[in-house]
């Protein structure tokens, strides 16, 4: 009667370690698909030149300064899957480029751009907001404030999912603390209007190049770089 049990037994995990094989094999992507997703030029122009700009000040309009220093940073090429709606599977090798600052007052500014196989993507946060946008398609595709978020996924027919009312735009220039800056993303949150109070930051300027310039508080307070002479 032993034997039989662990005859059965045997049996058993056999065949759960087969089922775990054929569910892990089609779940993963062919090699000999795989699509290498590399920085457009024009996406690369959001890289934070690191000569000028790996410490910076900013002054908000109490004339209240505070430094913000580089403290991590990393370029990176990985590999992910890729499923359509018709759960087809692509296996892009893609790149990531990071910067992470800090400030004295403990505010702080990331930086993250990818080359994923649905567009160049650039993600920013400013303390305790964060946005992701794709550059191709120009569309936000998610928000993150404090424990509140809206997310969008991708389709074959575009993206679908949380309705989203903030909005980028673009400018030609901006001056800031007598500086002209070119290239300039700028950032509105229009959601999560319950939940914000006088210290939510709710506009950021990003300029090409240089990365943060300025960003501004619901109660009034703006941030604004001194350029480095």
């Amino acid at each position: 009667m032993k034997k039989v049990i662990r005859c059965i037994m045997k049996i058993s995990n056999i065949l759960f370690a087969t089922a775990t094989v054929i569910l892990l094999y089609s779940c993963s992507c062919p090699d000999e698909d795989e699509v290498s997703r590399y920085f457009s030029n024009s996406t690369k122009e959001w890289f934070v030149d690191s000569c000028d700009n790996d410490f910076f000040l900013m002054v908000d309009n109490q004339l209240i300064s505070e430094s913000f220093s580089l403290y991590n940073k990393n370029y990176e090429q990985f590999h992910v899957n890729n499923y359509s709606r018709n759960e087809s599977c692509i296996k892009s090798q893609v790149e990531k480029y990071y910067r992470e600052y800090n400030s004295t007052y403990r505010h702080n500014f990331k930086l993250s751009i990818y080359a994923y196989y649905n567009g160049d993507e650039i993600s920013i946060k400013v303390n305790n907001l964060d946005f992701r946008y794709n550059l191709e398609l120009q569309k936000l595709v998610d928000i993150f404030y404090d424990n509140y978020s809206l997310s969008k996924y991708y389709t074959d027919d575009g993206l679908e999912g949380d309705a989203i009312y903030s909005s980028v735009d673009f400018m030609d220039t901006l001056t800031v603390n007598q500086k002209l800056y070119t290239g300039i993303m700028h950032f509105t949150l229009n959601d999560f209007t319950d939940y914000q109070n006088e210290f939510t930051v709710n506009e950021i300027f990003i300029a090409k190049h240089f990365g943060l310039i300025k960003y501004k508080l619901q109660g009034g307070i703006e941030y604004a770089k001194l350029f480095n002479q």
